[in-house]
């Protein structure tokens, strides 16, 4: 009997499944366009960004109007107390007494008012307008007691000034409103000429104090807008009245002396300090610079000595302050810079004026540019470059002209000791400057630019000092014609230090051997076009001589070291 196994069951089968209306039977369901539906992630999902609000006119801004309205308010304002002040008294109405307690009774209910509307809700910007023109009122009548009405003594009235403008400050950084301080202290400054009659030592007296009071809150809040009102208006002040004293040949009195002093020193101590906690307030370095004008321009006011030992003092002051603020960032460093600069070309011109010499100049860029290769400094380096191109176009255009070292006449009436020095440290700062910009250079293209001006203003001291030797140690057409022999001679020997140096130091191979080669052709250009017809005799002969020989000596030398290098043999 045989045994089957029964078959297993089938399941029941499915209905077929017609196919979607849009696509065959394998087509993706048909889904909505992207972002149509709520849940999408498109425009109109969940994860949409909001639709940008509509644009609102500038005007129709939230708290313009009213800021506006304010601050014609304050304007309007301070002027009707100077009408009180000023224009009462011209024409008689009224008495002294009068006008200024009206002014002082309306500076302080201004102040009561402020404090009453400044802590209430919305009450900030109408509270701002009426404190800061409370102070302004009352400062602008401590002014005229002291000015027009002769009622206290300076003293007294820069006291009085002093303690309403510390008041106001105290009440800015209480609220921790920048706007109250900057309306107080450009309302006061702008109207304050209008009663002392123009720019007097008093008014630069009384904006001195502005200028220094402002500077604690800048410093404790970066309040960068206070710092430019508050030294503004004293700085156009100083250099207004030093102008006028200059132009009548007179030093400006001791107290205006001492009000720029002070200017000076609060601007530079008030912006090193904001710096060093905020680097990026550039506002801090402009204005520490503009305190500085005045006191570098008072030294156009003194005699020739004095004024440059003044400008002088102002540099090392300056740099002496940055010492002590180290480690100052970018800004502080090149406000720094600017401000020494500034006093060193005053003097550098000064002593170039007098004594007709580019020395002064040279000297610094000497030292400038030695400074900016120790210490890799970019407003040394930019410092150096500009004292040098000072100095060289002073010997270019003034001391040593090219008609002075092509004409032999007019060698030996220019010529001599003083303009060979000033080719010598001209040439010295020259190497020194393009030694710098190379070292502080990471690529070939910023090294080669940086050698570009160092080397024609090299070029050109070196033919000033030789020539300006031979001139100085023998006077007459023998030394001429020898210190351009010596010059091309020193071209040559030059260009073949550079090629060596180009061989010795494979990271400058390329921009040194260029400047090598470049100086050679130089020499051999000066050869033929101007020393064969310009210099006669054994001078001559001479040059054609030593100029042949020194490129002989250096192909060869150059050939063998070359080829040693390349062997990896020794190249001494």
């Amino acid at each position: 009997m045989s045994t089957s196994t029964p078959p297993a069951p089938v399941p029941p089968s499915l209905p077929a499944q017609p196919p979607p209306p849009d696509g065959p039977a394998y087509a993706v369901p048909h889904q909505p366009p992207y972002g149509a539906h709520p849940g999408g992630l498109g425009p109109g999902g969940p994860f949409a960004p909001p639709p940008a609000p509509p644009r609102v006119p500038w005007w129709q801004r939230d708290g313009v109007i009213s800021r506006l309205l304010v601050l014609a308010g304050v304007a309007v304002t301070l002027v009707g107390v100077v009408m009180l002040l000023v224009i009462a008294a011209e024409h008689g109405l009224l008495g002294p007494q009068v006008r200024v307690t009206g002014g002082t009774v309306l500076a302080g209910a201004l102040l009561a008012a402020g404090g009453r509307v400044i802590s209430r809700p919305g009450g900030r910007v109408g509270g701002t307008a009426l404190l800061s023109t409370g102070f302004a009122g009352l400062y602008l009548d401590i002014l005229a007691v002291t000015t027009i009405y002769d009622w206290v003594p300076a003293a007294v009235g820069l006291a009085a000034a002093l303690a309403c403008v510390v008041a106001g400050s105290l009440v800015a950084m209480r609220c921790n409103n920048q706007l109250l301080a900057v309306i107080v202290t450009a309302g006061a400054a702008a109207l304050a000429p209008v009663l002392t009659h123009g720019v007097t030592p008093t008014l630069l007296m009384f904006l001195t104090v502005f200028a220094v009071v402002g500077a604690v809150p800048e410093v404790r809040r970066g309040w960068s807008w206070l710092g430019a009102v508050r030294t503004v208006p004293a700085v156009i002040g100083a250099c207004a009245l030093i102008a006028a004293r200059a132009a009548d040949d007179r030093m400006i009195g001791s107290a205006a002396l001492g009000s720029v002093l002070v200017l000076g020193a609060a601007g530079v101590a008030a912006g090193l300090l904001v710096l060093r906690r905020r680097p990026d307030q550039v506002t801090a370095g402009v204005v520490m610079v503009l305190a500085a004008l005045p006191v570098i321009a008072v030294g156009a006011t003194m005699e020739s000595p004095v004024s440059s030992v003044w400008s002088g003092a102002v540099a090392v002051a300056v740099l002496l302050a940055a010492v002590a603020a180290r480690p100052l960032p970018a800004t502080a460093t090149w406000s720094v810079a600017t401000i020494a600069g500034l006093a060193v070309l005053q003097a550098c011109t000064v002593l170039t004026a007098d004594y007709d010499t580019s020395a002064p100049f040279l000297v610094v860029a000497v030292v400038t540019a030695v400074l900016a290769g120790q210490h890799r400094s970019l407003p040394a380096l930019i410092g150096a470059a500009l004292m040098l191109l000072i100095g060289t176009l002073h010997l270019l255009i003034v001391s040593a002209d090219p008609h002075a070292l092509s004409v032999p006449k007019a060698a030996l009436a220019t010529l001599g000791a003083s303009t060979a020095a000033s080719g010598l440290v001209a040439s010295a700062a020259a190497a020194a400057l393009g030694l710098a910009g190379v070292r502080m250079s990471s690529q070939d293209d910023e090294r080669a630019l940086s050698l570009v001006l160092p080397s024609l203003m090299g070029l050109y001291a070196v033919v000033v000092a030789a020539v300006s030797a031979g001139v100085a140690v023998e006077h007459s057409t023998g030394g001429f014609f020898a210190g351009h022999f010596v010059a091309t001679a020193l071209w040559v020997g030059l260009g073949y230090a550079l090629l060596m140096a180009g061989l010795r130091r494979p990271a400058y191979a390329r921009v040194v051997l260029g400047l090598g080669l470049t100086v050679i052709v130089a020499a051999l250009i000066k050869l033929f076009v101007f020393d064969l017809d310009a210099i006669g005799g054994i001078a001559r002969a001479g040059s054609f001589l030593v100029v042949g020989l020194v490129l002989l000596v250096a192909g060869t030398r150059y050939a063998r070291i070359f080829a040693e290098r390349s062997a990896g043999g020794p190249t001494a």
